[in-house]
């Protein structure tokens, strides 16, 4: 098949220049932002968030078709839907967990749908979400932290 390439940069650390959905992308947009019990507007984005999770669809499709991309790099959190006090997000103040896996997972689906051979590899954000969030990963970075456990309870 020759060689692929895409998009790996450790996703939430690199800020401006990362893929993670909780990165504070488009500053302006304060109803798309995560609220704290408080109500203090963070900075980061909130997925459980209907507009924002159809606009980061499109970032990534656009990134993703581009570039002509195979393999691209997905972290969700911390702007996972969890924590966020919103009234504006479609979820209930606090609880917007479910919501957030559900809108992260469509995303997921639809890009693997309109790019079929799309590689995923999966970081800490999905890791929050349980089995569930492994749903249409290819490649998470715990399985590192799962053979070192296994190996060290074979070797009692």
């Amino acid at each position: 098949r020759g060689i692929t390439y895409g998009f790996y940069i450790g996703v939430a650390a690199q800020m401006e220049h990362g893929n993670a959905a909780g990165l504070p992308f488009a500053p302006s947009r304060q109803d798309w932002k995560r609220v704290d019990s408080a109500g203090a507007v963070a900075r980061e984005n909130c997925l459980a968030s209907d507009d924002y999770a159809k606009w980061w669809y499109e970032v990534q499709r656009n990134t993703i078709a581009k570039y002509k991309l195979a393999l691209w790099s997905w972290d969700p959190g911390p702007g996972h839907g969890f924590f966020c006090y919103s009234n504006q997000h479609g979820h209930l103040p606090g609880k917007g967990g479910y919501k957030g896996w559900r809108n992260s997972t469509g995303i997921m689906r639809r890009l693997k749908e309109e790019f079929p051979g799309l590689y995923y590899q999966g970081f800490y954000g999905r890791k929050e979400y349980g089995l569930w969030g492994q749903k249409y990963t290819d490649q998470h970075e715990f399985y590192w932290e799962i053979g070192r456990h296994t190996s060290e309870l074979q070797s009692h």
